[in-house]
């Protein structure tokens, strides 16, 4: 897959399988760090998955991340 969401350098991200199906298609989980909704819609609209609806966004919301965070601010810097 040659995507924008493959690499984890600026703006890292993690993705895994959610359980169940709807229509044939595996529901996925990403969590991305982005500034804005807006940004994520872009980001995700960028991937050549998308183009063929492989990749579908149905819902993007704000998570705020409490246990490890200052591990994440660390890891930036390095």
């Amino acid at each position: 897959m040659n995507s924008p969401l493959r690499t984890t350098g600026q703006g890292g991200r993690l993705a895994g399988p959610l359980a169940g199906t709807e229509h044939g298609r595996i529901h996925v989980l990403l969590v991305i760090n982005a500034d804005s909704e807006t940004d994520v819609h872009d980001r995700l609209a960028a991937d050549p998955w998308a183009d063929t609806q492989r990749l579908v966004t149905t819902s993007v919301q704000a998570w705020n991340l409490f246990v490890g965070a200052d591990r994440l601010s660390t890891a930036r810097v390095a």
